[in-house]
Parts: structure tokens; sequence; C-alpha cells
């Protein structure tokens, strides 16, 4: 398993596997095993391009609400656990939106995922489906629970929300830290927007953390981006077009992966 003392010796390059719209979802088109193959499509060509770790993620059911139904959990764990057991021995991570971290705790527990990723782990947010509160503590009670060893990937000022308290990156990155987070992504304002080099900087200076940039990394900018964070999480930038509906296209991933791996191992 994934472990915090991981993420600091290297840096890491996650690439986002975008499941279909699942059941529910307004886009869904009752195609479950086209969902299940083309997340192997996209982990394959993630994996076999470079890249050190994937995530598993809804985004298809955009636009996104914190409640889920059996029938969408239940394809994203399949789909999940047929990635996971294609490719047993590379770092895996769920997610769930919009902060659904009971789902995502119960998921990752399952297929043995090395972490999740919790968008609003300390900050009190409002997003487009409304208010949302933190579930620091609730997410740590259930992975005791669960005797989990997955880790907790905590966005700070997370994207696609307005914060309801004023906080600055730093107030938020401390928070994050001593509610006991294993790491921190710091994200732009939206999905494909970059992560300010400055903000990681902030966080940075308050917080012995791994730091991950969540959005907006693209071949310009990564080594910028990796001067200052300990990994990346790409998702846009890796699919057809940039666009973060499409596939995931393999030659964008091995010219990414060629211009880190010359200056990274």
């Amino acid at each position: 398993m994934l472990s915090i003392k991981d993420l600091k010796e290297k840096k890491w390059i996650f690439g986002m596997v975008h499941l279909g719209p699942l059941p529910g979802s307004p886009n869904y088109k009752f195609n479950n095993e086209e969902i299940i193959s083309n997340a192997l499509k996209d982990a394959e060509n993630l994996i076999s391009s470079g890249v050190d770790g994937i995530i598993v993620e809804n985004y298809g059911d955009w636009p996104f609400t914190n409640k889920t139904n059996l029938s969408q959990i239940m394809l994203q764990s399949i789909a999940s656990y047929e990635v996971r057991k294609k490719y047993p021995d590379i770092p895996l991570g769920v997610n769930v939106h919009y902060n659904a971290f009971q789902e995502e705790a119960h998921l990752a527990s399952v297929i043995d995922a090395d972490f999740i990723r919790v968008e609003v782990f300390v900050d009190t947010v409002v997003y487009d489906g409304g208010i949302l509160y933190p579930v620091s503590g609730d997410i740590l009670r259930l992975r005791s629970a669960f005797r989990g060893k997955f880790l907790i990937f905590a966005d700070i000022h997370p994207k696609h929300t307005q914060l309801i308290l004023p906080k600055t990156i730093a107030d938020s990155a401390h928070g994050a830290e001593k509610a006991m987070a294993d790491a921190i992504i710091v994200t732009g304002k939206e999905t494909g927007s970059q992560t300010p080099i400055s903000a990681i900087k902030e966080a940075r200076e308050v917080v012995s953390l791994p730091i991950f940039a969540g959005s907006g990394v693209t071949l310009e900018n990564v080594l910028d981006t990796l001067e200052v964070a300990d990994g990346i999480i790409i998702g846009s930038y890796f699919k057809y077009n940039g666009n973060v509906f499409n596939p995931v296209e393999k030659n964008r991933v091995v010219e990414f992966m060629k211009e880190v791996r010359k200056h990274y191992k």
C-alpha cells in the first residue's frame, strides 16, 4: 500500500480514469459494459505511458450532487475493482462526486484502494448543489472503524466551490494537516484551470504534508509546478484535444511523461 513516506520520495504523476455517466446521472446511456471497458482502456493508456498511479472517478456524472444511488456505487465499484485486478501493483485512488466520503471509504476498503480524494475536508463551501460542511472527523472515524489502510488526499479551497468563511490557503492547509489528512491537493478554480504556483508555495510554508497540484497542469507548466509540488493529478490534459470528457490520448501522456522523466525519475 502507498504510504506518506512513498509520497515524499519522488515526484508523483497520477492520471485520471474518468468513468462515463453512471446509473441515475443525466447522461447515463445504459451501457454498463462499455463504461467498464472504456475505464480499462484509459487505465491501460495511462499506465503503459508511465504514470505512477491512477484515480478512478465518476466525472461523467456531471453536474455533481453529493447524493449517490446504489446502482451508481455498484458500477463504480466494479469498474474500480477491474482496474485494480488488472494492475494490482499500480497505486490506485478513488473519488466519488461530490464529497461522497462514506461511499469512498466503503469502496476503498472493498477493493484495497491506496487512497481516496476528499474535496471538502476542512473548509465550509457552497457549490452548485448547495452548502457542504467539512467531513474530516467523520472520514477519520470511518477509516478507523473499517481498519482501513487507505490514505486521505484532502482538497483545500476545492474547485467548483466558494468558501463561506474567509480563510487563506495557509489557514486551510494548516487545518487539513491538523485534522490528520495524509496529503493536500491545491487546485485552480475549476477543472482544467491552472493551479496557482503561489497557492502551492503558500501551503508549503505551513505544512510538512505532501502537496499535489490538482488541476490545469500541462506540458508547458509541469516543470514549474513540480519545483514546488510533490506531485500532480492530471485529467483534462491527457484527453483528446484536452477535453475532460474525451478518452485518454496515449500520445499526449507519452510526450508529457517523457518531459517529466528528463528531470525526475
